[in-house]
């Protein structure tokens, strides 16, 4: 069958089945159907077409070979072929052109003109030789099939988008050339050094958080990268290794992006979601931004978690570093000195190390680090530098919670005094000038409070803290009869926290003895009861180890398992500031279990902040290992805890404790009657008690 005429003609209704034959012109045709073409075999088109069913079977193929145009239907096809010097436009951008099967552009001399929001489809098998709108920077070729497609060819594409959760794979060699962008959406794209796709100079690579790339893409000079989505991602191959390829670095995923190695960024970096340069502590990287230009956080709360390097240092320039708030100046060359790189490590609600400085911090670690032209840090005090530091002080309301909140409770009323503290190896103190009062952000109020250090002039642990007021770190170990896992020999120290993982714990201290000497109990709630915390207890400060009634100082904390006891509202060393320095018997006590007290008087002092309080080695306890119970030994080291069986706010346990938990048998609760902490009241209970009968306490009350 063939078409002869040279006009524009129509019919209303064309039906015919092709079999292995072809449709040509003698001279420019247009064909247009406005019916349905059956095809099982080949159909070669020379002219225009114009198709109005949606799909057509068989092979067909645009053939023209002039210094002209063809015109393509945009319709489905299953095996579509491309030849010939005369442009295929593609006019429609309502519906693609589609390939099912096959489809293949077969010479570079084949151009394809797309107006803007046409695009191309393939759903399998794809060899590209030809040209896609060579000049310009729009034009789509969508990978969107339902099984891995094989792509092949050199030819040019300017914007490719896979969108196949099964993936594409690079084949016969690859060569295919990307000059607008690579969109990598859904699916990974299969490549390797041998098959490859190439990104053209200053081509974008953009990955959706379900989209990959196997191996490391062809690159001339500049590749930039646009990271986008709303689930956590990894970076890979597509951040090229190469410290000069990568131009700009655009970060969009609301969830944050991760460095799976060191990169470098060149032209830009814009961040609308955070940069984590960490994956965890054994694989700890850099984010090294090259240019002069400041980065960009577009936003309220973006930053890059972790390390961050300025690598062209502007003297007299202040330059931003990890958040909007943060900086880095060098005033002068002279001030500068050798240092050529600066890097500054930050961790965002991260406890200062150690945990045993007794300094009011706010939950941010930072280690700066000035490094010469080779990476090599600087020698301290031969340089001099003005550090901008900043701190979440609260959560914008409706789009965070308060997890993100690293101004600690002691803090909240000093955040305008907050200074630049480096910790000397012994306590963090206060360094250079810091310019006081700190600045609180206005819109959203206070969500960030941020100031300058001056002269700062060393490398090293750094944090933001109150320079004055807290004077010792409570490290106290004590062990609970009650809930020990194991006694006698090969004891396990380590005690079951069976209330908090029955979750019974209450978040505030209960109003029960001796939880209410503790005056600012209600003050105190819980940030968060974990599956480590055994119960609450109450540590007392006395001048004297028999002073009844007559505590300087009470704390209510949380105890954990391995008997350390843990400030309520930091899960950490409570840090004592309430009392004046000065020597101190300390006195322990638990709702169920008899009181303890040091025998010797503690230093609660600055100079004193290493020293550890162990009630468990029954060794420095008023009244002897008597005043606690033997739970049991371990290679030649015994084991003490507090006597179980108090149940009635005494110091000695008798009857009355013993009918207590015969009368409350049964219950299943957060009980004073529940001497093991398992949240039952059991006869094991009744036999604690008894057991125990006439053990008197040592700590008065």
């Amino acid at each position: 069958m063939k078409f002869l005429t040279s006009i524009p003609w129509s019919i209303g209704l064309i039906c015919f089945v092709v079999f292995a034959t072809s449709l040509r012109a003698q001279q420019p045709s247009f064909l247009q159907s406005d019916g349905k073409i059956y095809n099982s075999g080949t159909i070669k088109i020379l002219g225009d077409a114009a198709i109005a069913q949606d799909t057509i079977g068989g092979v067909v193929r645009y053939e023209r070979n002039d210094a002209d145009s063809q015109l393509v239907a945009h319709v489905t096809y299953a095996d579509l072929h491309f030849e010939g010097a005369s442009v295929k436009k593609m006019l429609d951008n309502t519906r693609p052109v589609e390939a099912d099967s096959l489809f293949w552009s077969v010479g570079s001399d084949v151009v394809f003109d797309l107006v803007p929001d046409s695009y191309i489809r393939a759903n399998r098998t794809v060899i590209h030789q030809g040209e896609i709108n060579p000049g310009l920077r729009y034009g789509r070729f969508v990978l969107q099939g339902t099984e891995n497609q094989d792509v092949s060819g050199s030819g040019l594409i300017p914007i490719l988008e896979l969108n196949n959760d099964q993936g594409a794979t690079i084949t016969q060699g690859g060569g295919l050339r990307v000059y607008e962008r690579l969109d990598l959406q859904i699916g990974l794209l299969s490549n390797a050094q041998s098959d490859n796709i190439n990104m053209q100079r200053e081509a974008w690579i953009w990955r959706d958080d379900s989209g990959f790339i196997a191996e490391e893409p062809g690159w001339n000079t500049r590749v930039h990268l646009r990271y986008y989505g709303v689930a956590p991602m990894l970076g890979g191959p597509e951040m090229v290794r190469n410290t000069t390829a990568i131009g700009n670095l655009v970060q969009d995923d609301t969830q944050g992006l991760t460095l799976p190695y060191d990169i470098t960024v060149n032209d830009s970096l814009i961040l609308r979601g955070h940069i984590f340069t960490e994956e965890d502590d054994a694989n700890r990287h850099e984010l090294n931004y090259a240019n002069t230009i400041d980065p960009l956080f577009d936003g309220w709360w973006p930053e890059v978690i972790g390390t961050m390097v300025r690598t062209s240092l502007v003297d007299g320039q202040t330059q931003v570093m990890n958040n909007a708030r943060s900086s880095i100046l060098f005033a002068s060359a002279a001030d500068r000195g050798a240092v050529v790189q600066y890097a500054v490590r930050s961790q965002p609600r991260t406890v200062p190390l150690p945990t045993t400085d007794i300094t009011f911090k706010v939950d941010r670690f930072l280690q700066l680090e000035a490094r010469n032209n080779v990476g090599d840090k600087v020698v301290d005090s031969t340089y001099t530098l003005t550090y901008g530091y900043a701190w979440r002080n609260r959560e914008i309301d409706g789009i965070e919670t308060p997890l993100v909140v690293e101004t600690i409770p002691q803090l909240r009323a000093s955040v305008d005094q907050l200074v630049l503290m480096p910790y000397d190896g012994i306590a963090y103190n206060p360094y250079g000038f810091s310019q006081l009062p700190t600045t609180a952000q206005v819109n959203p109020a206070e969500a960030w409070r941020y100031s300058t250090a001056q002269f700062v002039r060393a490398s090293g642990d750094f944090a933001i803290g109150l320079s004055t007021g807290p004077i010792w770190v409570l490290n106290t170990r004590v062990f609970l009869e009650g809930p020990m896992l194991t006694y006698g020999e090969n004891f396990i120290p380590e005690m079951t926290t069976d209330l908090a993982l029955a979750g019974v714990i209450p978040m505030t201290a209960p109003d029960i003895y001796p939880y209410n000497l503790d005056i600012d109990r209600t003050l105190k709630p819980a940030v968060a009861i974990g599956d480590t915390i055994v119960d609450w207890v109450t540590v007392e400060f006395r001048t004297s180890p028999t002073a009844s009634g007559e505590a300087d100082l009470v704390e209510t904390l949380l105890l954990a398992k391995d008997g350390q006891m843990l400030d309520p509202q930091t899960l950490r060393p409570r840090i004592i500031s309430g009392i004046p320095a000065g020597l101190y018997n300390v006195a322990v006590k638990h709702r169920n279990h008899l009181a303890v007290i040091s025998e010797d008087k503690v230093l609660v002092d600055r100079s004193n902040i290493g020293f550890v309080l162990d009630f468990t080695s029954g060794v420095g306890v008023f009244g002897g290992a008597n005043a606690q119970k033997l739970i049991g030994t371990n290679a030649g080291r015994r084991w003490f805890g507090l006597i179980a069986g108090e149940v009635n706010a005494g110091d000695e346990i008798n009857r009355t404790d013993y009918n207590l938990v015969w009368n409350n048998r049964n219950v299943e609760a957060y009980s004073l009657f529940d001497t093991d902490l398992n949240g039952n009241v059991t006869t094991r209970d009744l036999n604690v008690t008894w057991n125990n009968r006439e053990r008197i306490s040592v700590a008065p009350r």
